[in-house]
């Protein structure tokens, strides 16, 4: 569980360090709304949003802190802790069918 407020940095860390292909995942406390962060290239991320609006938006990780703040707002607009899972390679079957279990 992490605080909302150090969401940003948290992910933009994460993401450094994440391997071609990988993905984390950041769900809110009940998991019903999510956001997933796919690693294209060394450069390129996809932001796949899953809850209030299904979206993909696709930037640099440059850029990555400043496309993250308007979605983790509409996404979360009510939640103080986020949780934020380290995935293994990206397959858009399988991260659709991840079971886990709601509040």
């Amino acid at each position: 569980m992490i605080d909302i407020g150090q969401i940003i940095p948290t992910l933009v860390q994460r993401v450094q360090r994440l391997a071609i292909g990988d993905y984390l995942e950041v769900t809110s406390y009940k998991r019903d709304r999510g956001l997933l962060v796919v690693r294209l290239d060394p450069q390129r991320l996809r932001l796949i949003e899953q809850g209030f609006v299904e979206h993909v938006l696709e930037c640099d990780e440059g850029e990555l802190a400043r496309t993250l703040r308007p979605l983790i707002k509409r996404e979360f607009p009510r939640s103080n802790k986020l949780r934020l899972y380290a995935m293994g390679p990206y397959d858009a079957y399988l991260a659709a069918r991840v079971q886990r279990k709601t509040l």
